[in-house]
């Protein structure tokens, strides 16, 4: 598709973003948060696509100075991926958990050095490791970059 020029605005609150969308202000919105994909979904006139097939790696870092995850076990503890993809992207249209660090699409996902073991996940496991961590069922804090 051909256009005559495209303006990029930066709208740093995203439900001003998704109300720009709605009035028409705007024609496209990179990356809603998954939290808004259902007022997204809602709106006859908004389509929510994946654009980029590939995907994009998503990566989550501990604050290892504090607690739980400044014991080991706690953060051994956090290997399910699935679940993870759950709080990123509730709608599992949206998100796919992947084997490589590579991602899906790349020929590296053949060399078993670079794979994750998918079938991991083991919650009585990491509930195990958690109490062994000394961690006591207080809320962690989640930021999101």
């Amino acid at each position: 598709m051909n256009v005559d020029r495209v303006i990029r605005q930066n709208i740093s609150d995203q439900q001003t973003a998704i109300a720009a969308l709605q009035a028409g202000e705007i024609d496209y919105f990179e990356t809603p948060p998954a939290d808004l994909y259902p007022m997204i979904g809602s709106d006859p006139n908004l389509e929510l696509q994946v654009l980029n097939k590939p995907g994009l790696d998503v990566c989550l870092r501990l604050n290892h100075l504090q607690k739980p995850f400044d014991n080991l076990k706690a953060r051994q503890a956090l290997i399910d991926q699935e679940a993870f993809m759950r709080v990123m992207s509730p709608d599992p249209k949206y998100s796919s958990t992947a084997l490589s660090i590579f991602g899906e699409w790349d020929s590296l996902l053949q060399r078993r050095e670079y794979t994750v073991d998918k079938n991991g996940s083991d919650p009585d496991r990491a509930g195990q490791l958690f109490q062994e961590a000394g961690y006591n069922g207080k809320k962690v804090v989640i930021l999101q970059h």
